[in-house]
């Protein structure tokens, strides 16, 4: 499944080409990486084994494209199970952000959420990622609950701040 925006196109599948601009992009980034549970590195081989282990997973992975020049810029990853999506991963890299990107992908995930049924949407994010947290509330997330986390591979302790939108996935029939 391809989902396109106006200035987006969230595909599953990466080419082989592709895995060094999103490893330039995304995940050699460390201020890409800073509210993320993933580590940036420099080497490609570690992007590589990353991608395909999330692959391999339950977790959907769309990786996010410009239109203009087809360059991928992030990804957005998600669980999904019995009508609820969590886990949200939205990752742009640092030279894409604030240019409304974040907000086309989570628009474009809701509307994936209305024509697949989904009834509860939750969406996470470090409790100092701040513009992370305004997306959210922008869309209509509604704040849940905060735990404390552990990310595994630096031990850093953070706050986990949840927030909920419960979709409406009936049309209005006239």
């Amino acid at each position: 499944m391809i989902i396109k925006t106006k200035e987006l196109i969230l595909k599953p599948d990466i080419s082989k080409d592709d895995i060094f601009k999103i490893h330039q992009n995304v995940f050699n980034q460390t201020e890409t990486a800073k509210y993320m549970l993933w580590e940036a590195s420099n080497e490609i081989e570690d992007t590589i084994k990353r991608l395909k282990r999330w692959q391999e997973s339950d977790i959907k992975l769309f990786f996010i494209f410009e239109k203009s020049n087809n360059e991928p810029i992030g990804f957005l990853s998600f669980s999904e199970r019995d009508e609820v999506i969590n886990n949200i991963g939205l990752c742009i890299g640092k030279r894409f952000v604030r240019k409304g990107f974040g907000k086309q992908v989570l628009t474009a995930l809701l509307d994936y959420c209305k024509n697949n049924k989904i009834k509860i949407v939750e969406y996470s994010a470090f409790h100092e990622n701040l513009p992370s947290i305004e997306l959210a509330k922008k869309l209509g997330f509604i704040y849940s609950y905060s735990k404390n986390s552990i990310r595994n591979y630096d031990k850093r302790k953070f706050v986990e701040d949840v927030y909920v939108k419960k979709i409406d996935c009936f049309k209005n029939i006239n």
